[in-house]
């Protein structure tokens, strides 16, 4: 965390283990662990050139930047995800310096370059096209209260995961390799119950999006796919919650589209428009950051329409969510390791309080006096 010092080995095993978990059909997105793998990066880059700490820190988040950019293919939501989630808006008390932001946008438009390279053009998401409805004002009502719901739903989702967590915890006995597959076990069985449970789930953002996703269905998937992202990651799966965090807000999105569409009849957006406003909403309350999930949806759907429903809709689900669970996932998560003193404080002072000064002290060999021979001088 603060002392920037990440290991390359646990980067690579990340990596391994991402895959194996999204390959067997784990509900948990690349993303989260690519920002991860970047940072780590990030770090070594840092260390092996001998930098010193506050350009070590410089480096890691350059590396966040790269991962996310890639990840997504949107290099100004890396940049910003960087100084609004990892850096927390402050680098050792300034995050406004050029000597900062420089290596974090020549990092992320790297990594937008490369990974374009490699697969090419990517839409993750799509414009849903003409969103203006006959009663855009209107509509905004639906639109904030998408927002709260998302506020209200993305802590309880963090709870059910650390309570899953807790819960595979309490098998002592049960060797290490058998909860992950327990946790497999359950997520495939509601893989039976729908297909596009399993994996990251880009099936149901795309059929959201393209507003093909039944409102019924789309509340069904909602709470399951919160289910499935619980066993994988709570049975020790490893991956991130980016993408399940979409899926979710896509189906939200979808099914306050249907109340409005009831209420108010003909002349309402598309369902896809309120997907869209759904995931931002969803993945600013997790993130407890409005910022980026604004730039990012904007920048990967080009659509300037949708843009003030989805400014409100994010701003006002990260306070939600910030008023009904302080920390996020993440937070709670380092808490629970123990790594409070990291989290409790935007700046150095917090990771004061988590310790005593005499942790700090060290006890010298030799100690001089007024009396002290000469001999014992010559030794100390």
């Amino acid at each position: 965390g603060r002392q920037s010092r990440l290991k390359g080995s646990s980067g690579a095993v990340l990596g391994l283990g991402t895959g194996l978990t999204i390959a067997s059909g784990g509900s948990v997105g690349h993303e989260a662990p690519t920002v991860a793998i970047g940072a780590t990066v990030g770090s070594v880059v840092g260390r092996f050139f001998g930098l010193r700490m506050r350009r070590q820190t410089t480096m890691l988040g350059a590396g966040c930047a790269a991962g996310l950019a890639s990840a997504f293919n949107a290099p100004l939501a890396g940049v910003i995800f960087t100084v609004e989630v990892v850096f927390k808006r402050s680098v050792g008390g300034n995050i406004g310096t050029l000597s900062v932001f420089t290596p974090l946008i020549v990092a992320a438009v790297a990594g937008t370059f490369t990974s374009h390279a490699i697969f090419g053009e990517r839409s993750e998401l799509i414009s849903p096209g003409d969103v203006e409805g006959d009663r855009l004002l209107l509509e905004m009502i639906f639109f904030l209260a998408l927002a709260v719901i998302a506020g209200l739903l993305s802590p309880a989702m963090s709870r059910v995961i650390l309570f899953t967590r807790e819960l595979f915890d309490r098998f002592e006995r049960l060797p290490q390799w058998v909860k992950p597959a327990l946790g497999g076990l359950g997520v495939g069985l509601l893989g039976l119950l729908y297909t596009e449970l399993l994996g990251p789930g880009r099936g149901i953002v795309f059929n959201a999006l393209n507003s093909e996703l039944v409102w019924q269905v789309a509340i069904g998937l909602a709470l399951l796919k919160i289910v499935a992202t619980a066993l994988t990651i709570g049975s020790g799966g490893m991956g991130g919650v980016f993408m399940p965090s979409l899926v979710v807000g896509a189906c939200a999105g979808t099914a306050v589209h249907a109340l409005a569409s009831l209420i108010i009849g003909e002349g309402v957006s598309q369902p896809a428009a309120y997907a869209l406003v759904g995931m931002g909403a969803y993945l600013g309350a997790t993130l407890r950051a409005p910022l980026t999930p604004i730039v990012m949806i904007f920048e990967l759907t080009g659509d300037y329409e949708l843009i003030l429903p989805l400014m409100f809709a994010c701003i006002l689900s990260s306070f939600v969510a910030g008023r009904v669970e302080k920390d996020t996932l993440f937070d709670l998560t380092l808490r629970r390791r123990g790594s409070a003193g990291v989290v409790d404080g935007e700046d150095d002072v917090g990771l004061m309080y988590s310790g005593h000064v005499g942790d700090l002290m060290v006890l010298p060999d030799h100690m001089l006096r007024l009396s002290s021979s000469f001999e014992e001088l010559q030794r100390a």
